[in-house]
């Protein structure tokens, strides 16, 4: 799945900035001496040993008594293995009950060949990524202040802009699925309150994600997210079997294709493909505070093997086990008896928790945005702090009035995507558009343009002519696939006339 948050505390974040960076580069010249380094502190305030699970809502804090804020080495302390995890944990999202439909618009052949293609381009645009950040003097960095270092402050603008419409599509995504498993579970229990009435399912699944909201603002979640993702694990493993026990039985299999009866799907396709392996603003983050950079990113190579084949083992049985009956929504192929229908509610209940999160970067942005204002952080070019060593730090907290006002914010920016999100039938669809989306920007252009920038004349001109070839050519796909699935949004095309 595309950028699911890492959530970083907000003292790690206002020290990667640049800013913070060049002050500390700075003061560690003038006083001659390494930085001290920092501990993190567990639960219990006692030094941890060894690996530390990643926990984002822990602190970092200083062992020296000049300051509070971390020193860019008390951030690199996320080991390798740790790193590949949190990236998994972070690309599996309600996309995967999208799968097995994937394959039955596809085909099973195209389909995969799709999926291995995809995830072959997407490693080798992040290895050219990588080593961009490598080649760069500075410190590592986030992949808006790359581009910025390497191509130049309009192009951070660029990164930016791109990088929000990139999450606001991913709510969008979350909030379909949320929706229409809603909409059409009540449909198959023939409960009519919510069936096919937009107002009273908008209202169910808002006043939860309110609540959830409101619970989040007070950390009162951790434990029941640690649970139902537990529960969740489980039940996902028994989908799994039954696919396999529906799939060897007499009633399964029926109207399997080999090949998709119309190629214009296989647009579709490619926009899901890259819609569930994209990640680049993890990754760079991830690269940024790991002890080994080089390992990690060994590691999340792999990881984004791994991605692609669970995804694949989920999406091949599934449509293996029903064939043309293969609902949009994985888990709606369960049926109706009171086992599954508890176990699809506890799945949707879990990435209700998960999507009550999908907008946090843009959250953070904004607080960092007006604490820095209000602190009178002077900004250069681009939006990064200018990094003086006399500027005044931002405010650590805001008052209980500022914090109340970004609360209703958040609910109202939520109710409005869910809004929006409602209006829109095909959740296949949408999360194509989106994945094609990012196919054009977040795997193609920006990563490769990074790379040529930062390459220079060190290329030969056959490389050259390669990344301009991946870029156009990643364009034309995904543009074409971005026009084919407006046009089924907006006509409202059902994807499954094509099949």
């Amino acid at each position: 799945m595309a950028d699911a948050p890492i959530e970083f505390s907000e003292e790690v974040l206002d020290s990667l900035s640049s800013g913070s960076i060049e002050r500390r580069l700075e003061e560690r010249e003038r006083a001659e001496e390494p930085i001290e380094t920092t501990k993190l502190l567990g639960p219990e305030h006692q030094p941890l040993e060894g690996v530390v699970l990643f926990d984002p809502n822990q602190q970092y804090k200083s062992a020296s008594s000049k300051s509070d804020k971390p020193s860019i080495s008390a951030l690199e302390n996320i080991p390798p293995v740790q790193g590949a995890l949190i990236f998994l944990r972070n690309q599996l999202g309600p996309d995967i009950f999208a799968l097995p439909y994937l394959f039955f618009l596809g085909g099973i052949f195209p389909t995969f060949i799709i999926i291995i293609l995809a995830a072959i381009l997407y490693n080798h645009t992040l290895i050219r990524l990588l080593e961009s950040a490598d080649r760069d003097s500075s410190e590592k960095i986030s992949l808006l202040e790359l581009g910025r270092r390497i191509v130049g402050p309009k192009f951070r603008k660029t990164i930016a802009v791109v990088v929000l419409i990139a999450q606001f599509t991913v709510a969008i995504t979350n909030y379909i699925f949320l929706y229409q498993f809603v909409d059409r579970i009540s449909c198959n229990l023939e409960w009519s309150f919510f069936c096919n009435s937009r107002i009273e399912t908008f209202m169910f699944v808002y006043a939860l994600l309110f609540v959830i909201l409101l619970l989040k603002s007070y950390n009162r979640t951790h434990l029941m997210t640690m649970w139902i993702a537990i529960i969740t694990s489980v039940l996902l493993l028994v989908v799994f079997i039954d696919d396999f026990v529906v799939m060897f039985s007499a009633s399964g299999a029926k109207g399997l294709s080999l090949v998709g009866s119309n190629p214009s799907d296989l647009l579709i396709v490619v926009g899901v493909a890259f819609y569930f392996i994209e990640g680049t603003n993890t990754v760079t983050n991830l690269y940024a505070t790991s002890d080994d950079p080089n390992q990690t990113a060994a590691l999340i190579f792999r990881a984004l093997y791994v991605i692609v084949f669970v995804y694949s083992l989920f999406g091949f049985p599934g449509y293996l086990a029903y064939g043309t009956d293969t609902q949009m929504i994985m888990i709606l192929n369960l049926g109706v008896k009171p086992f599954w229908v508890v176990t699809q509610w506890v799945i949707w209940f879990f990435f209700l928790l998960s999507a009550s999160d999908g907008l946090v970067p843009f959250w953070k942005d904004l607080r960092s945005w007006i604490k820095k204002r209000e602190a009178g952080i002077p900004m250069r070019e681009g939006g990064s702090p200018a990094g003086e060593a006399a500027s005044p730090e931002p405010v650590a907290n805001f008052s209980f009035e500022r914090n109340v006002t970004l609360f209703c914010l958040k609910a109202l920016t939520i109710g409005a995507v869910l809004l929006i999100a409602s209006f829109i039938t095909d959740f296949v669809t949408f999360m194509s558009l989106a994945g094609n989306f990012m196919l054009v920007w977040l795997v193609a252009i920006i990563p490769l343009t990074i790379y040529q920038y930062g390459s220079g004349s060190h290329q030969s001109t056959g490389k050259i002519v390669l990344r301009i070839g991946l870029i156009v050519l990643s364009c034309i796909l995904g543009k074409m696939g971005i026009c084919y699935c407006l046009y089924r949004l907006i006509v409202g095309w059902n994807p499954s006339e094509s099949a």
